[in-house]
């Protein structure tokens, strides 16, 4: 390719797309710093139409829980902005949060459960509540928990609380003040390997090697941004010193600093190169086609990362609830769903389970002995575990296990038998529920801005693209690392040029 190709490739490309890149990178930075910016909120009312809240959708109800206390029975409903108390379910819903840490992404509530001792508990993704009646608050409980172990479930079995984080399982009893920490055993079809996408992820993400992976990346990140800076000036300074120029101004200043920033541009991305390609290539490769090939693969885990664990189960926990007909658990995990007869045996796998979004599991229910709702982003489904038959919950037709990797058209994110009396409520992540109309309170509940940040880097804030937001990551990732690659051949073949150029001694 000539000279010229090059420059017009990376010129035009880069031009284009450093919008894009920068809006990774920034965006970036902020996801890989969760809680560090957890307290950070953005109005809903700055973002597009498809982020507003009309009827209960987008996780804002995602389940409900009865409240037993002197002033009779009410309902708590809880999702990702908190928690809303009710008893007269249509109209009259109270703010049920004091006590819970600022910021939306605080108020990510997993599970709210009353105990047979009246006392009211939840847990958020990064706190262990307890309800105080005489503060009318809640109160972070003392539960030491791994690092920054992120909570997932709440459950119960007669007067033992179960507190499930990403990695060990916690039981109390009364008055719930210590707690036992369990780690599973490995699966029987634990192989010691782990998931390639995991793999791909937390090496994008610079987890994979820890805190200090992850300022590595920080500072890749800002390696980038710098380039696209300098690029922007690389080619809009000549026009600024141009017109100066015309105008009779001075232009000395100005054209040594087009000089240097032309240097540093080029120093820089050539010195870089190869760390900038492989975090743009393994972003891009978390989305189709590769998607599909590293979810579907497995690796040993590389020594010294964070994959290497003692616990088999790190990171993998989702959900857990007690099947009271086969007398054993039911272990949803992002490897699967898995039964145990008590936390000492081994998981033994149930392949006949429902197939479960990547996103994770949303509904895990036992109506009766022979039915369990399953819910998630590949939809609802009614699951006979003693048949291993499984229907879809609004047809009622047979289906056959699916990839975790599509998303059905209903994307199930919430389930309530209370809301309504003698219905069940089904509430999907788009078009939310109709049983109430939705009131301002919890309309205008903000969003974190972490979240509007993984909006922002899968490239699903840009609305107007429809479904071709699917699509974002994979058209965007080979368009920057096109330009990475121009502007490096540029530096090498005016390198080259330049030792050719020169007299031999």
């Amino acid at each position: 390719m000539q000279h010229k190709t090059w420059k017009k490739n990376h010129k035009w490309f880069g031009l284009i797309f450093s919008f894009f890149l920068l809006s990774f990178c920034l965006s970036g930075l902020v996801l890989n710093h969760r809680q560090l910016f957890s307290t950070i909120d953005v109005s809903r009312s700055l973002l597009p139409e498809g982020y507003q809240y009309h009827t209960w959708e987008k996780g804002v109800l995602q389940g409900t829980a009865r409240y037993q206390n002197e002033q009779g029975e009410s309902l708590v409903l809880y999702g990702l902005n908190g928690m809303w108390l009710t008893k007269d379910k249509q109209t009259d819903f109270a703010d049920f949060n004091k006590g819970l840490r600022q910021g939306a992404e605080n108020r990510v509530i997993k599970g709210v459960l009353q105990m047979p001792t009246q006392d009211l508990f939840a847990v958020t993704q990064f706190d262990f509540l307890r309800f105080n009646t005489t503060e009318k608050a809640w109160i972070k409980q003392p539960l030491v928990v791994e690092g920054e172990e992120r909570f997932t479930d709440l459950t119960s079995r007669g007067d033992s609380l179960l507190i499930l984080t990403r990695s060990h399982l916690y039981i109390g009893l009364p008055p719930y003040t210590q707690f036992k920490k369990i780690t599973f055993k490995p699966a029987t079809n634990e192989d010691g390997k782990v998931s390639l996408f995991r793999t791909i992820w937390l090496l994008h993400s610079g987890q994979l090697f820890g805190f200090i992976g992850q300022l590595f990346v920080d500072a890749l990140a800002l390696v980038l941004i710098l380039l696209c800076l300098t690029g922007l000036c690389y080619w809009f300074l000549p026009k600024t010193i141009k017109r100066a120029k015309k105008a009779g101004k001075a232009t000395k200043r100005q054209v040594e600093v087009f000089k240097k920033n032309v240097y540093w541009h080029k120093k820089i991305g050539a010195a870089t190169i190869v760390l900038t390609l492989f975090l743009a290539f393994t972003g891009w490769a978390l989305r189709p086609p590769l998607l599909i090939v590293l979810g579907m693969s497995r690796v040993p885990a590389i020594p010294g990362t964070t994959l290497c664990s003692d616990n088999s189960w790190k990171d993998h926990l989702r959900m857990l609830r007690f099947d009271y007909e086969a007398q054993d658990w039911l272990l949803s995990s992002s490897e699967g769903m898995y039964a145990l007869t008590d936390f000492e045996a081994k998981p033994v796998p149930v392949p006949s389970a429902p197939s479960i979004s990547v996103m994770g599991i949303t509904v895990f229910k036992q109506q009766r002995a022979d039915r369990w709702l399953i819910g998630s982003f590949s939809g609802l489904y009614k699951w006979n575990r003693q048949t291993g038959e499984v229907h879809d919950y609004f047809t009622d037709k047979p289906v056959q296990k699916r990839s975790r990797m599509l998303f059905d058209q209903r994307s199930v994110s919430g389930f309530s038998e209370d809301l309504v009396p003698g219905q069940e409520t089904v509430i999907e992540y788009n078009a939310g529920s109709d049983f109430a109309p939705m009131p301002a309170l919890i309309r205008n509940q903000p969003m974190s801005l972490f979240k509007l940040m993984l909006e922002v880097h899968t490239g699903r804030i840009y609305t107007f693209l429809g479904k071709g937001s699917f699509f974002y990551i994979t058209f965007m990732g080979l368009a920057i690392l096109w330009t990475l690659w121009t502007g490096y051949k540029l530096v090498r073949k005016k390198k080259k040029t330049h030792k050719l150029s020169t007299p031999q001694k």
